[in-house]
């Protein structure tokens, strides 16, 4: 099956990102990760799930079932460990139905990354379409690298004629055209009307940036 060319068919990250940890308000920014263990107090993160995730030799599909990790940094770090990503922008309030996903994939293997990407997000849509904060999105991590590039000239741009909107709107429509691009499937509920299927770490005032993302 196509599904099974590497070591690994997909590899499920769960538990809270401490980037948005709410027994933690005072310390609301730190570097993200998952899968807290509480008895360590240890986490992952993501260099350490990079590096494990290439040890491994990579996989098809990777799947965060944790918050806040459906994100342009997270998929660009992870790029080359898999071919698709599926994962949540906001915070996770709700679990997979790993039964129906599954059993999909059992009925269809031989489904692509990107179509068993695509079954998750549907999935996680349908068994939860009554709650409002149902997000979840399947990205294609082989677009990373050209997304980047063109966030960072949208970023340069703002940095130096954010007072030109005609200057401004061109580049801006690229990067959008460039984000739908990366998205092989999209779904959100009402808490997220702009949802789009990936997001950025953009603080909104200055005192919560946070060193760790500095390069």
């Amino acid at each position: 099956p196509t599904m099974n060319k590497r070591r690994d068919t997909q590899s499920m990250y769960t538990g809270n990102s401490s980037i948005n940890n709410p027994e933690d308000p005072s310390n609301m920014l730190k570097t993200q990760a998952v899968c807290k263990d509480e008895k360590d107090n240890d986490e992952l993160t993501l260099a350490e799930i990079e590096d494990a995730l290439n040890l491994s030799g990579g996989v098809d599909l990777i799947g965060c079932e944790a918050c806040l990790m459906g994100m342009v940094e997270v998929a660009y770090q992870i790029k080359d460990c898999g071919d698709v990503m599926v994962a949540s922008e906001p915070a996770i309030l709700l679990t997979w139905n790993y039964e129906s996903i599954l059993r999909g994939l059992s009925n269809n293997p031989s489904w692509s990354a990107r179509q068993l990407a695509s079954k998750i997000v549907d999935s996680y849509h349908e068994d939860n379409f009554e709650h409002p904060s149902c997000i979840s999105s399947a990205i294609d991590l082989k677009k990373m690298n050209n997304l980047a590039y063109t966030i960072g000239i949208f970023a340069e741009a703002m940095v130096n004629k954010c007072y030109d909107p005609n200057y401004i709107k061109p580049i801006a429509k690229n990067l959008l055209i460039k984000i739908k691009d990366s998205i092989i499937n999209e779904k959100h509920r009402d808490w997220y009307p702009n949802a789009n299927g990936l997001a950025i770490y953009f603080p909104r005032l200055e005192e919560e940036l946070n060193e760790d993302y500095y390069i």
